[in-house]
């Protein structure tokens, strides 16, 4: 998929890391239209690489290929969705609890834990991708602003369920892909 070892890009994401010829890339082209986008590389290697969808490729089927020192992977279809929400996770593994910070001021927002939970009426951030297209770039710092404005976040306990309304529900200021 990339070098051996790790090469991490720099806002602005490039289509291409390590930049030069050769280097990872990953597109996708659409089924409906053939047009063909590249994805804004986060980073890559020989097992993994990380970019970003861009906006504006078309909903529906893509077939995607990854490319690296002239080499080129099978094409593998996806379908492309408006939103797919998913968490972050502590462990970074997909499993167990989420990233969530307590806010408890503009300077302190400590991780939600069995040993530090939420007060009452506090704030929680939660960190994940997946809420949806923006408007402009995809590779460089994002607007503040909510991606959607529907999102309800449901918690579940040993007392219940309850669903809140997001106050907030968008790219994280200066993460590109981050919401």
């Amino acid at each position: 998929l990339g070098p051996t070892g790790l090469v991490r890009g720099k806002v602005p994401y490039p289509v291409q890391l390590p930049a030069g010829p050769g280097g990872t890339q990953v597109s996708f082209r659409s089924v409906e239209s053939g047009q063909t986008f590249q994805a804004y590389l986060i980073h890559s290697s020989a097992g993994q690489v990380s970019g970003i969808v861009p906006s504006d490729v078309p909903l529906g089927f893509a077939e995607v290929r990854v490319s690296y020192a002239g080499l080129e992977s099978d094409l593998t279809l996806v379908q492309v969705v408006e939103t797919w929400p998913g968490l972050f996770t502590v462990s970074e593994s997909g499993r167990g609890p989420a990233v969530a910070q307590n806010y408890e001021s503009a300077v302190s927002q400590t991780l939600n834990s069995l040993t530090h939970p939420a007060a009452p009426g506090q704030y929680l951030i939660l960190w994940g991708t997946g809420l949806g297209p923006i408007d402009g770039p995809d590779n460089i710092a994002p607007p503040v602003g909510n991606v959607r404005d529907d999102v309800i976040v449901r918690f579940r306990s040993n007392a219940g369920t309850v669903d809140v309304p997001a106050e907030y529900a968008g790219r994280a200021p200066g993460f590109p892909g981050v919401d």
